[in-house]
């Protein structure tokens, strides 16, 4: 079954009566849409679903920076309404978005509006309906498993050793 978009094809497969379960096709993730945050050297990769109004989000903002060696592709949904679109709009067009994005999350910074520039918000929100996202943040592993909700540091460690063992495989 053919996603409304042809960028989103192959993600998950939509037929899978389960595939809410099943791990996606990260490669596959449109990162054109996302905010990419480098952690260190950032061998290990992490896609992550987030709201900048969303205080378990900046929470895993900071364990992923304690955690280190992590690369976050994250795209910015506004699920807790209007305010966080805006927040999302400034963190996008911001020179250095990558910078604003985890002042916004770390510092809650509000980066200075730019005129005619908005976030990919149509993209996102699509993104996040098809993968059956509602909850902030959610988190998909380098093996396309997900991790719903904030996790002990422990736990998200553990979960990317397991999600690169797996991937070598």
């Amino acid at each position: 079954m053919a996603s409304a978009d042809a960028e989103l094809d192959g993600i998950v497969d939509l037929l899978d009566p389960d595939y809410l379960r099943q791990p996606i096709n990260v490669a596959r993730l449109p990162l054109q849409h996302a905010i990419t945050v480098m952690h260190g050297r950032g061998e290990r990769v992490l896609y992550t679903f987030e709201d900048p109004q969303c205080g378990y989000c900046r929470e895993l903002a900071r364990r992923l920076a304690a955690i280190g060696n992590v690369k976050v592709h994250t795209f910015v949904v506004a699920l807790l309404g209007e305010e966080s679109r805006g927040l999302a709009d400034r963190a996008w067009c911001a020179p250095e978005r990558a910078s604003a994005w985890q002042r916004v999350m770390l510092r809650q910074y509000v980066p200075a509006a730019r005129e005619g520039c908005a976030a990919p918000h149509a993209k996102t929100m699509q993104l996040a309906e098809m993968l059956g996202i509602n909850f902030t943040p959610t988190v998909f592993f380098s093996d396309g498993t997900r991790m719903v909700g904030l996790k002990p540091k422990a736990e998200i460690e553990a979960r990317l050793r397991a999600a690169d063992i797996r991937k070598s495989q």
